[in-house]
């Protein structure tokens, strides 16, 4: 986990100098991201810079240079390497080679920019796991980029998110798109549920494997939903290795993720650190929630807190560990839940349109509130589920076994992300291997809280006065969500052109 920064003239051969202090200034914003380590260097064309987390002589370094070849990185990557090779130095080599072309070869994740001469490149990965944002200073003819907005908001007067699978070039001034790196992926019978399950379990133990090469991580997330615990799980049976477990609950209603967590925990024989959230948090967390998402969207707020205090308490003891998001999105997880919701959804022609928009989405959603929750905490979350090989495979597997809706109900199976419990399930008691999923801030207890908390800051009369926010028009769905606005633009925290940086988890919502 890094966070990086710079600030780029337009036309680099521009005589007139970037003060380096304007990208201290803009790392000093993003330091959560990386209190061990800051860098800031100047070139002929600008000033870069970057901060990092020490987690492993691999991951830890964000920035290396070659000649007139600056790189920047926040990411993890896997791609084969000289032994001592870190990942900022692979990218280097992979861009010497490929030029443009190399994104397409990266396996991993990652946000990096790269400054060839007079040339300004910026990239996120396909699943957007890591955050990028740029903007334009027209008077100066600069531009800026960082890992987070907020480093921006005093010298940019707008802000674009570079999209997951795309990258931005200075030299036509455009967004392109890049191929995703598709590792190979064994065919099998598309009829063979206990074929492609054996194939889920093995690819699933092979992305575990790869985030612990740098043996970075010291910690588990444990909600006590299936994804996580089922990282757990595969940690302690296949490694011997029993991780702390980290979980958070509401003190005055606790949800019942509670109760889960200390099954799992028990059952690993792990030990258990349980941190208990209480109104009074909440309601003083809230300006951070939206200073650190960057976002008023109810939804991610929510999951903002849930993840914040968790890793708070995982920072006692650790600075790197594993969670278990992204498993809904590649699998069909969300199904069941948006099935509660919405009874229009469940045609089976538009299964694979919402599987598809909610893997879309995931990077500024529930990524974002993921990464950016722990990321204010200074500690890096680690998800195999985002892993290339294993994404490409649930892209080849029918959405049948996603969700299945011949499932065995006596057994107490559920239909939503079905062939992924069946791969895994010898990894976790049978109540948590077939557990409806609830979303975390629903399962810690947070969303019953929210209403009764922020909506009470806020009036309908208030609410009703103005339904869209001003710019980009983006309908506000509830009192409380009023109320995160009000926060994302009081005393100027970000400018109401910032607005744009809110995306909707909802995958029917409509402005």
């Amino acid at each position: 986990m890094s966070g990086i920064a710079g600030v780029v003239k337009r036309e680099m051969e521009s005589r007139e100098k970037t003060d380096p202090l304007i990208v201290g200034k803009m790392l000093d914003l993003i330091r959560h991201r990386g209190p061990d380590n800051m860098l800031v260097r100047s070139f002929t064309g600008g000033v870069v810079g970057c901060v990092e987390l020490d987690t492993s002589p691999r991951s830890t370094y964000a920035f290396c240079a070659a000649g007139n070849c600056i790189v920047l990185l926040d990411g993890l990557l896997y791609n084969p390497r000289e032994k001592a090779q870190n990942n900022v130095e692979l990218l280097k080599e992979l861009y010497l080679k490929y030029g443009e072309e190399c994104f397409s070869h990266l396996d991993g994740y990652f946000a990096c920019a790269i400054i060839d001469e007079d040339k300004l490149l910026l990239a996120r990965d396909p699943l957007g796991v890591r955050y990028l944002v740029y903007g334009m200073r027209i008077d100066k003819d600069e531009l800026y980029f960082s890992s987070e907005a907020k480093a921006l908001r005093e010298y940019v007067p707008s802000v674009e998110l570079i999209p997951p699978g795309h990258y931005y070039s200075s030299e036509d001034d455009q967004i392109h798109p890049f191929k995703a790196f598709t590792p190979e992926t064994p065919d099998f019978d598309p009829d063979d549920a206990d074929e492609i399950a054996g194939l889920v379990k093995d690819t699933m133990l092979e992305a575990t494997q790869r985030l612990m090469e740098d043996r970075a991580v010291g910690g588990v997330a444990l909600s006590g939903g299936f994804d996580s615990s089922v990282v757990a799980g595969i940690m302690a049976k296949e490694y011997g290795i029993k991780f702390p477990q980290f979980t958070a609950t509401i003190k005055r209603t606790p949800g019942p993720d509670l109760h889960f967590s200390k099954l799992m925990a028990e059952y690993l024989d792990a030990k258990h650190y349980i941190t208990e959230i209480t109104d009074d948090q909440i309601l003083r967390v809230l300006p951070k929630a939206v200073w650190y998402l960057e976002s008023f969207d109810q939804d991610c707020i929510s999951g903002w807190i849930a993840n914040y205090f968790t890793a708070k308490l995982a920072a006692k003891f650790t600075n790197c560990v594993f969670v278990g998001e992204t498993a809904d999105e590649i699998s069909g997880g969300y199904f069941g839940e948006l099935e509660d919701y919405y009874e229009q959804w469940a045609a089976p022609d538009q299964r694979q349109q919402v599987y598809q928009k909610l893997i879309d989405i995931a990077g500024d959603t529930g990524l974002r509130r993921l990464n950016q929750g722990w990321h204010a905490a200074s500690v890096e979350p680690r998800t195999p589920f985002p892993d290339s090989k294993l994404v490409a495979l649930f892209q080849k597997i029918p959405m049948k076994y996603k969700y299945n809706e011949n499932y065995d109900k006596e057994r107490g199976e559920v239909p939503e992300k079905w062939i992924l419990r069946k791969a895994l399930q010898e990894y976790l008691p049978p109540e948590i291997a077939w557990r409806k999923k609830m979303r975390f801030a629903r399962g810690v207890g947070v969303d019953s809280l929210m209403d009764e908390l922020a909506g009470s800051k806020v009036s309908q009369k208030q609410f009703e006065a103005m339904p869209y926010t001003p710019v980009s028009k983006i309908r506000l769905n509830s009192r409380k969500e009023r109320y995160y606005y009000d926060l994302f633009i009081k005393e100027g925290v970000f400018p109401m052109s910032f607005e744009n940086l809110t995306i909707r988890w909802d995958p029917f919502y409509e402005t």
